[in-house]
């Protein structure tokens, strides 16, 4: 059983320590000292190990894998210590926020044969593994994705929300050829809605709308194929059909926690083989590259 240790309990790292303690031994987590925080990472797993210093992870010969669920403007430091550390490097997205930090982080991982893994958590979503099955003999004429929530104000919009959907369609259609944020509405942070639009690999136009200000919660993207359209609507897929005139559903995730399940069971695996991390890192730097140009 691998041995990890989790940097940052708030609700994701809370939620991270849960998923990977079904699957691997959590030694140690790291918090700045969040009493009410700690209490409910203590009362769900008493035997973890708390401290302030996630320093003292690092220096943890018994944790082989360190998860980072901190500030985005944390994350590549952090990335770095810890491969410099000796240690396999599970991070919430993004990786970094400029493209050279990334790439030199992943080849700082590659150089000492460690495993650097970006958590893109809809690349793992049964609702993706199986978008992918549909589209494997049908190209994508167009796609519009959609995500409304309310909350989030601490980061950066793009590089919070809208690379999750960026990562999706450079899997699906490879990288953007071009790439415009068409505008953002000012709420309660300089921008809590952003309207963008790109085309992306063999010309295929998408446009994106995140809106952290919405009183509703709903995440979808509609693929527009030749012959049918295909929405992913939070863990279902649904298809048009033509002649009744209506969606009908196709596929529901088991689990709507399946996603991060996945994503972590694969991450475990690369500990022991990097190469199997060298897809999620190649779209990690793709969005990157993206995202940053995007707000050059």
């Amino acid at each position: 059983m691998k041995h990890i240790g989790i940097i940052g309990i708030g609700y994701q790292g809370r939620k991270l320590a849960d998923i990977f303690s079904s699957q691997a031994e959590i030694v140690m987590c790291a918090s700045r000292g969040n009493a009410e925080r700690i209490a409910a990472l203590k009362k769900r797993h008493p035997s973890i190990a708390v401290t302030n210093d996630y320093r003292d992870l690092l220096s943890d010969s018994k944790i082989e894998g360190v998860v980072i669920a901190t500030p985005i403007d944390t994350h590549a430091a952090m990335a770095s210590e810890a491969l410099k550390a000796g240690k396999h490097v599970f991070v919430e997205k993004p990786l970094a926020t400029d493209k050279k930090t990334a790439r030199a982080l992943v080849e700082e991982a590659g150089a000492h044969n460690l495993s650097i893994f970006t958590g893109y958590t809809f690349l793992y979503h049964p609702c993706f593994f199986e978008l992918q099955r549909i589209l494997r003999d049908r190209p994508i004429e167009s796609l519009y994705a959609s995500w409304y929530k309310c909350g989030s104000f601490n980061e950066d919009i793009l590089w919070n929300l809208l690379v999750h959907d960026i990562a999706i369609v450079i899997a699906l259609c490879g990288e953007p050829r071009k790439l415009t944020l068409e505008g953002t509405y000012r709420a309660i942070t300089d921008a809590d809605v952003a309207y963008v639009h790109g085309v992306f690999g063999n010309n295929t136009p998408a446009t994106f709308t995140v809106d952290r200000i919405a009183p509703v919660r709903s995440k979808l993207i509609e693929f527009v194929l030749a012959d049918r359209i295909v929405a992913w609507h939070g863990d279902t897929l649904s298809i048009y059909d033509n002649e009744s005139k209506e969606y009908r559903e196709h596929f529901t995730s088991p689990s709507s926690d399946a996603a991060l399940e996945n994503e972590i069971q694969i991450f475990l695996k690369s500990m022991g083989n990097p190469a199997i991390a060298a897809e999620n890192a190649n779209i990690s730097l793709s969005t990157t590259r993206a995202v940053e140009r995007l707000k050059s």
